[in-house]
């Protein structure tokens, strides 16, 4: 409900502490236990055998989904009565044992699935002390409601209410309410809902609040009649959660609630159970701005955007200015209006920079790209702007870049998330730019230059050299050589082999040999790579693969360069296809043809040229393994004494295994294979060949 937060921040009420915390319970936190986890940390202090993982969430056939069947405050009450138990009794007492034993079978109904027989503790001997007798009455109760032997189980709770000797009487009316509700919403054994249980709970929650000495259940009873409210009146009982979602509750538990119970209303409209859907909102919308504000962003009509221009021309409200901005599209009759009125508001309002991001998005797409740049970095030197803000910023206002070196300060971006560094990193949409619209030459420049982050300069220095091979650019290659050496030892000696070649041919063919033997070098750039923090399955340790190391997720040389419309993968492997960047919803909201590729107006007639040609090809290459395949075998029966020959066959079938393939890979890999064992089969490449790959 992130549309929740920003209209609170919009109205002036943003998110207390206690709010952000119940909103992100993660953010700034280590990673909390699980009531499971807690539950079983209580049970091992009992000294018994491990029971098998707990699953909490069963299977309704009827309906054929998955429901919550035993909640976290189960496993919390059970984690709590274990701890007294033993206590008072001690982890070694008989009694405690049996009590963990009962339990365990409690819990084993919580992932039951269709016709699975109800496992119920078995009562206890009267000879039994009173305790474990009340304790077992509602193990069993509470073992028949996971069973889904409702009715048991509400006879069960109701007697518990009716001993006064039990420590679980306060309990007993509130859990034989719930049993009454499942009773209505699933059925027992049929999964058919019984509406006559629906008023018997109202009922007995009613008389539950009313209970002055039932204090502390006043609240759970509250929130399940709020519960049946929303199933019999979805209309008030929304109107009630939207309501007390826009004022400020200090209370992070109280405000997940209401969070919670505002999403699931919300859905009950977007997802067809109510037959008039949206419409049934008008009356919610009449009396609740956020309810109305909330359907207006999600619902994309002219007539959405009419009424979101209409509010604004009634209220003249930043919050509406966002709403009527996030649903203009360029050329709208009312857009001078609207740009005007959002230019006009300060740099000090909440609303400030979604307003500048929308106005530059209007302007880019209406092709001004100058007053656009003038706005996003107007924008971007905001005070306390975060890194996703300036993110999001910087990728728009790379659309107008002018100057080679205003495109690559944009292309840079912070890592948010699922990264070990804060260093900038090149992002998706300036990656498909940098490997498609430049030409080699200016590749070469750009990987040179500093202000590249280290470790986009070393992927662009690598993508430089790759890329010359397959290009048969014998002079670029000569020039890559010692940049790529710079920034990656481990190719020092293969690359003075190259340097100290004897003509421009065995130049190309020891880079190709180096190539093949080296799966990491990839001949483009790439948002990311499994080789830098894969799985080295030799060591059994996370850590970045080097180059000459096969990645067993197949992040090995490349597959091809297809257009993304194509079947075949493209650039990296499976896991990495072009036009991802362009794809994502917000960059497509800027983009006038956003499955197009970004045209850099920095670029000449002659760079465009140069790197059309390039790019077509290497599209006309095939996957790696063919493609290195091919020209290794051949080589080879040129070059049959090179000491290396046995070793390059070696290769071949390698890449064959663990590279891109296609319907063309199993001849070459049996090729590769009958010279290896034709020729060398007493070599130590052979041995380590037994096979080959179709």
């Amino acid at each position: 409900m992130a549309l929740v937060a920003a209209w609170r921040t919009l109205v002036g009420h943003p998110l207390l502490d206690a709010e952000r915390r119940a909103y992100l319970p993660d953010a700034g936190m280590t990673k909390r236990q699980s009531p499971v986890d807690m539950w079983l940390a209580a049970r091992s202090a009992a000294r018994l055998p491990q029971t098998p993982t707990i699953s909490q969430d069963t299977f309704l056939e009827p309906t054929y989904s998955y429901i919550t069947n035993c909640g976290d405050s189960a496993f919390l009450n059970a984690a709590r009565t274990l701890r007294a138990r033993i206590e008072a009794l001690g982890a070694d007492n008989t009694e405690v044992a049996s009590w963990v034993a009962a339990q365990d079978v409690v819990f084993s109904n919580c992932s039951r699935r269709p016709k699975q027989e109800p496992a119920i503790p078995q009562p206890l001997r009267p000879t039994a002390s009173a305790g474990a007798r009340a304790d077992r009455a509602y193990q069993i109760a509470a073992a028949q409601f996971y069973a889904g032997q409702l009715t048991e189980a509400e006879a069960g709770f109701t007697a518990i209410a009716q001993d006064t000797a039990s420590p679980w009487r306060r309990m007993g009316p509130y859990l034989a309410a719930r049993a009454m509700i499942r009773q209505a919403t699933m059925g027992g054994k049929e999964a058919a809902g019984d509406p006559a249980a629906v008023p018997r709970a109202r009922e007995a929650l009613n008389a539950i609040v009313a209970d002055l000495a039932q204090a502390e259940m006043h609240g759970p009873a509250e929130r399940l009649l709020r519960y049946l409210d929303a199933r019999t009146d979805p209309v008030a009982a929304l109107t009630t959660a939207a309501g007390e979602i826009s004022v400020p509750q200090s209370d992070a538990d109280v405000f997940a609630g209401r969070l919670n119970d505002l999403g699931i209303l919300m859905d009950r409209f977007w997802d067809g159970r109510i037959p008039v859907g949206v419409d049934a909102l008008a009356p919610v919308r009449e009396s609740s701005e956020l309810v109305d504000w909330l359907v207006t962003l999600q619902v994309w009509s002219p007539k959405a955007t009419e009424h979101a221009i209409a509010r604004w021309d009634a209220t003249k409200s930043n919050v509406w200015l966002v709403a009527a901005l996030i649903k203009l599209d360029p050329g709208h009759a009312r857009q001078a209006d609207l740009l005007n009125a959002a230019a006009a508001v300060p740099e000090t309002s909440p609303a400030y920079l979604t307003l500048a991001f929308n106005r530059a998005r209007i302007l880019l797409l209406t092709g001004d790209a100058r007053h656009s740049r003038d706005v996003l970095s107007r924008a971007l030197a905001s005070a306390d702007l975060s890194a996703s803000s300036a993110n999001v910023l910087k990728a728009a206002r790379l659309l107008t870049a002018s100057t080679l070196d205003e495109f690559l300060a944009d292309a840079a971006r912070a890592p948010i998330a699922e990264s070990d560094s804060s260093a900038p990193m090149l992002d998706l949409d300036s990656i498909d730019v940098l490997n498609e619209q430049m030409p080699l030459e200016l590749l070469q420049q750009i990987a040179s230059r500093h202000g590249l982050p280290i470790a986009n300069r070393t992927d662009l220095r690598r993508a430089v050299f790759a890329r010359a091979v397959l290009l048969q650019d014998t002079n670029a290659v000569k020039k890559s050589i010692t940049p790529l050496a710079e920034v990656q030892p481990e190719l020092a000696p293969s690359l003075a082999t190259v340097r100290t070649a004897p003509s421009d041919q065995a130049l190309m063919d020891e880079a190709r040999l180096l190539l093949l033997g080296h799966p990491g070098l990839h001949p483009f750039l790439a948002p990311g790579s499994f080789r830098r923090a894969g799985y080295d399955f030799v060591s059994s340790e996370s850590r970045p693969l080097s180059l000459t190391a096969i990645d067993t997720l197949r992040d090995n040389w490349w597959c091809g360069f297809a257009s993304i419309e194509s079947q075949v993968p493209a650039y990296e492997t499976m896991y990495w296809r072009r036009g991802y960047g362009r794809a994502d919803a917000l960059m497509k909201s800027w983009r006038a043809r956003p499955n197009e590729q970004d045209r850099l107006a920095f670029l000449t007639d002659s760079q465009r040229h140069q790197a059309t040609e390039e790019w077509t090809a290497l599209q006309r290459l095939d996957a790696a393994p063919n493609e290195l395949g091919r020209w290794a075998t051949k080589w080879v029966e040129d070059h049959p004494t090179d000491p290396r020959a046995a070793k390059v066959l070696y290769q071949v079938v390698r890449a064959t295994r663990y590279g891109c393939t296609n319907e063309r890979t199993g001849a070459i890999s049996h090729r590769a294979f009958a010279l290896l064992h034709s020729r060398y089969p007493g070599s130590e490449w052979a041995k380590k060949t037994p096979f080959w790959f179709n």
